[in-house]
Order: structure tokens, then sequence, then C-alpha cells
């Protein structure tokens, strides 16, 4: 039985982008195949009984129809009209005593046009307006009075919708831009938008703008007088500007823009140092970032061990404003992106605040401890902070007997050899003979930041010393160091022999001052005293058969120690140049099996200006009487000038 028609597609008349239009057709017996076609033109993919269009277009007007197939026979639907209507404002200005000509924009079976005015149906008179039940309406011989509203009622076989509405603006004279012209300042980097003010009146607006002399980044919008766009280059410019209308162009008015510099402390190499969190597997991290003049930013964000790489930031700085920076940066599938939120301190040359995010989880995060900008250059020098420091970093928390953390001291040096840059190596030892260093630079009151992953991933360090430029310049030989590390050591493989088990973080206290070798009539410890102490403690040490403690032995102004003879084999090495100094002793018991420990020592001398010094170190003591792996625990040494 061939397919018959049991309700056709109604018709239907739509503003142009109504988001959704529907055909609904029926068919009664087997229905087969489908196909809806737009006149003959069929529509692919629309094979069932209702046909939807979305964002609807002037294209989509026309009659249509659906077919229904089935081997018996098959039968069509009645058509639909479909009218699309351009119902959006528009804009027409004419001058007095000129022509309007109004276009109603429509597409489909229409049946009829009726345009009127206010709402009022106009009447044709010829000369005047006409084709006023067409798609196209002509107003001749404008008058002030001819200024007002237009629609046009358009019909179809579905009823009847408005277009436009056309607001017809009848110019008498030209326009004229207000003098002065009173420019916003604009910074470079960032949006700008201003629009020129004009003398009132309806019958002298402008219909058409011009300006020349905008800074680079900058255009006028022809149509709306709109100053807009991103400045990329700062300066006083005298921008001339000129509107026009049909009735002629105004008087042009020149008139200063400022565009402003992006703040200097805004701008350049940046360093942050990151808390510890969950999101950084309790390592911490640091923020490298990079600013241009231009108000663009690049940089990288190390996370304990993983380092992520981020471009194309846009600083939210401008005139009177200077509002947090985000970005958003991408980790490998499948973690979430991640926020990053920084807000810059200019005047000081800071980061002050700032965090990072999970944005899947927004209690995943750390924060932004403290960052600071790398402010040298050849006209702003880092003089007050050149020369070498020497720091110790002690574990005031320790107490003698405790067997979980290190009793030992360890240290740290840097030296700032170009005042022009700044930068810097950080490197020492710590407690547990774990080697530290990074590649930083001076902040701009003498901060210095370190942060380092350590035991592959397992620990870190973490923290900022400041210098302090103490003494006459330029050579500041009082200057001190001062300030705060922490230290992490997570568990370890059981192959480690110095506290697997991990500890801390430990907070630990970096104390130094600037150093310098001494002249040729002096040792490291003093100018005057020519004897110096060793003094070792350690937990298990006392027990021992052997002292390792050296008291008054000879240290030569070359810095060469005499120990010769010691019964612990006590051996000490001095680099007058650097501070460092290293040694061993050897330590003999019976437990009841003969055991040798032939321990080695490390340290650094902090030397003041006049010339006295003292050193500070660790060494790690393997244990007896304990079962392999043996432990090892950390130890303290110290390096004096023998008291008088």
């Amino acid at each position: 039985v061939p397919p018959t028609v049991n309700s056709s597609p109604a018709s239907l008349i739509v503003p142009v982008d109504e988001p959704t239009v529907e055909f609904v057709s029926s068919f009664n017996g087997t229905v087969g195949t489908l196909q809806w076609k737009r006149g003959s033109a069929v529509l692919k993919g629309a094979t069932s009984e209702t046909l939807g269009l979305s964002n609807v277009k002037l294209a989509d007007a026309g009659l249509y129809t659906v077919k229904s197939t089935n081997l018996a026979g098959n039968a069509t639907t009645a058509p639909a009209d479909l009218v699309v209507v351009d119902t959006s404002p528009r804009l027409i200005v004419q001058p007095l005593n000129g022509k309007a000509v109004l276009i109603a924009d429509a597409a489909g079976p229409i049946l009829g046009y009726e345009w009127r005015k206010n709402g009022v149906p106009l009447t044709q008179v010829t000369g005047k307006s006409e084709g006023v039940q067409t798609k196209t309406l002509t107003l001749k011989a404008l008058t002030s009075g001819d200024a007002d509203v237009y629609t046009c009622m358009i019909t179809g076989s579905a009823g009847s919708l408005e277009s436009g509405p056309f607001t017809l603006a009848v110019t008498d004279g030209t326009p004229q831009v207000i003098d002065p012209i009173g420019f916003l300042d604009g910074m470079v980097g960032d949006a700008y938008s201003f629009v020129p003010a004009v003398l009132a009146g309806d019958s002298i607006q402008p219909t058409k703008w011009a300006a020349t002399g905008l800074p680079r980044g900058l255009k006028i919008n022809a149509l709306t007088g709109e100053i807009f766009g991103v400045p990329t280059v700062a300066g006083t410019f005298t921008v001339k500007v000129t509107a026009s209308n049909p009735s002629g162009k105004g008087a042009t008015v020149a008139a200063p823009l400022v565009i402003q510099k992006i703040p200097e402390g805004a701008v350049g190499s940046f360093v942050a140092l990151l808390d510890r969190s969950g999101l950084n597997a309790g390592l911490g991290g640091r923020l490298e970032l990079s600013t241009t003049a231009g108000g663009a930013y690049s940089g990288k964000l190390i996370l304990g061990g993983t380092t992520l790489r981020f471009s194309r930031g846009k600083l939210n700085i401008g005139v009177g404003r200077n509002h947090p920076n985000e970005i958003i940066i991408a980790r490998p599938r499948p973690q979430s992106p991640l926020k990053l939120t920084w807000t810059l301190d200019p005047t000081n040359n800071l980061i002050t605040s700032g965090q990072v995010e999970d944005t899947a989880d927004a209690g995943s995060n750390c924060s932004i401890t403290s960052g600071w900008r790398k402010i040298w250059t050849a006209t702003m020098l880092a003089d007050s902070y050149l020369g070498q420091y020497n720091f110790s970093l002690d574990n005031l928390g320790y107490t003698p007997g405790d067997t979980s953390q290190p009793g030992g001291v360890g240290y740290g040096s840097f030296k700032v050899a170009s005042a022009k840059t700044g930068i810097l190596t950080i490197a020492g030892r710590l407690a547990d003979d774990t080697p530290f260093t990074m590649a930083t630079f001076v902040g701009p009151t003498g901060q210095v930041g370190l942060f380092q992953t350590l035991y592959t991933n397992r620990g870190s360090v973490l923290g900022n010393v400041v210098i302090a430029p103490l003494g006459a310049a330029p050579a500041y030989a009082d200057s001190s160091i001062a300030g705060a590390i922490n230290w992490l050591k997570q568990a370890q493989p059981a192959t480690v022999l110095a506290y697997p088990g991990g500890f801390g973080p430990l907070n630990l206290t970096a104390t130094g001052l600037k150093y310098a070798a001494p002249p040729a009539t002096a040792n490291v410890l003093s100018t005057s005293v020519f004897t110096a102490d060793l003094d070792f403690e350690a937990d298990g040490l006392s027990a021992a058969s052997l002292n390792p403690d050296a008291v008054a032995f000879p240290l030569s102004l070359k810095n060469v120690a005499t120990l010769g003879g010691h019964p612990a084999k006590t051996s000490l090495k001095i680099i007058a140049s650097t501070g460092l100094f290293s040694g061993t002793f050897t330590l003999l018991d019976y437990t009841p099996a003969k055991v040798v420990r032939t321990v080695a020592y490390k340290g650094i001398i902090i030397r003041n200006s006049s010339g006295d010094g003292a050193g500070a170190g660790y060494f790690l003591l393997p244990q007896t009487g304990f079962p392999k792996p043996i432990p090892s625990y950390s130890g303290s040494v110290e390096l004096g000038a023998t008291p008088p």
C-alpha cells in the first residue's frame, strides 16, 4: 500500500537568527524512506518526519516539502512557506533636502509589504514617499519632519512580521568635535577605548570619523568614532580628529594623547618561591617570569620535580590599575590544567602575592611566599652586594641524643661578581653530605632565593637569605647575610645509610658574612693567634676509644695545619681563597671485633673584616653495634683560633 499524507508542515514567518524552527509532517501506511526538499534542492540528512533548522538565515527561506517513498509508491506533502525577515535595527543619515532609500531585507514567498512611520502606514506620494508597498521605500526632499523610526510590515501565508526598525536622521549642519577633546591617558600593552564628544543635536550628528597621528596599535572606528586598540609605543601624540555627515565635514580638532610606559618595576626578570603543599608533593617550587615593555610575559613554573613552561601572558596593568595577573598552564594528560595568579608591586620591584591552583580542585594549591625583580643594569649597579659570602646552616631545633635528624652544620656560599647583572650561583652542602646548587640573582634589597629538589625528588631545600650591605663604601667589608632555609628529606631507599627514614621539614638558620681571603700576615682564623682547635660532637662519638679533637695545633700563615702524631690521625686542609675546609679522622674500636672507621668532615669558615674567623661543618659517623646496613649519624665540627 503506498503511503498517504496525514498532515503537511505548517508555514512559518520568523526573524533572522531565530534559534530553532521545526517543520512537522506525518504519513499514513508504511512510511518507507523520507526526504525533505527546499524548492527543488534535496536537503542532505533530512530524512525524518520532523525537520529542524537552527539560527535561521535569509538563505533558508523557501518552500519546504517532504516525500515518503515505499515499494508501493510515494506521497509528498503540501509545501510549507518559510519567510525570513531581518529585524535588526539600522541607522540611516541623510542631509536636508536629500534622499533616503530604505530596503526591507526579507526572503521567501512574500505576499506583501507595508511601510510605516512610527507605526502609522505611509501613503504613496510621488516625489516624496515612493514604494510604500514594495521592498524598497524611497523618501525624497527630506525635511526635519522626516526624521523618525520606520518599519516595514512583511506578510506571508503564516502571518506578518515587521522588519527594521530603520532610524532616519536628517542633518541640517555639519558635526563638530568638542575642543578640547580631553583624551584619556593610555598605557603600552593595555586595551584602550575613547570616543570624542561632539556638539549635541540629532540633526548634526556624525556618520563618519577620521583621525591622524594615532600611536601605533590604535585606530579609529570610522562609523562610531571610537579610538581603540592596544598601544605599542609610549609618548605624547598630537592626534587630529574630524567628524562628518552627509551635510559636510566639521572642523578638525587636534589634542595631545598620552601613552604611558609600563612601570619600570613591572618589566624584566622575576623569581619567586612557592610554599610546600600537596600540589608540589611537599617539595615547594619556584616561579621564573620574564615580562616585556609591551606587556607580554612568559616563564617557567617549577612544582617539586615538575617543570611547566608558559607563554603569551598579558600583564593586567594600566593607568591607575594594577590587578592580579592570571594564566592557565597546561599539564600532560590526564592531569587538569593549573591556574597561576600573581600580583606585582612595581614601586618596590616585588611579586607581593600569588597562587598556583588546580583548575579541577581549588583546594589543591600552593602560594607564592616571596618574589622579586632583577633590577641591575649598567646604570643601576649592584655594587653594594659585590663579593663572596659564606654562611652556615644551623639546625637549632636539634638536641644531643636525637638520632632522627642531623646534628651537624651545613653551609653555603655564593659570589656576586658583576655589579651590572647581580647574578650568582648559590652552592653548598647539607649536614647529611648532600650538595645543593642554584643559579639566580640578587634581589632589589639583597634577597637571594634558594629552591632545589634533592634525593631524586624525594626532598628539597627552600628559602631565602638577605644580604645586609654594611661598612664603608665601596668595599662594604662588614656585610652580613641572614635568613631561613627549609630542609625536607622524605623516606629514602634502604641503601641510604644517613637517615633513610627521612625527616623534616627542618628550619635551618642561615648566618654569615662577606668573605675575603686573609693577607700574607694572617691565617684564615686570626691576625695574631697561629694555633687552632678542632672540636667534634656526634651521637656515638663519646663511646669511641679515640678522640678526634685537636687542641692548639699550629696553623701557619699559609693555612697549613700541623697535626702529626695525632692518635686519631686527624687531618685538616684549608682552602683560603674560598674558606672551605675538610679533613678526616680514624677511630679504632673493638665491639668485640676490631672496627676501623675513617670519617671525612667538611665545613666553611666565616671571617669578619677584622680578620677573625671561625669554621663550622659536619661529618657522618657510622655507628657501632648495629646490624647491616649500618646507619650514619650527622655530627658537628668547629674550627677556631685557640682561645687565650
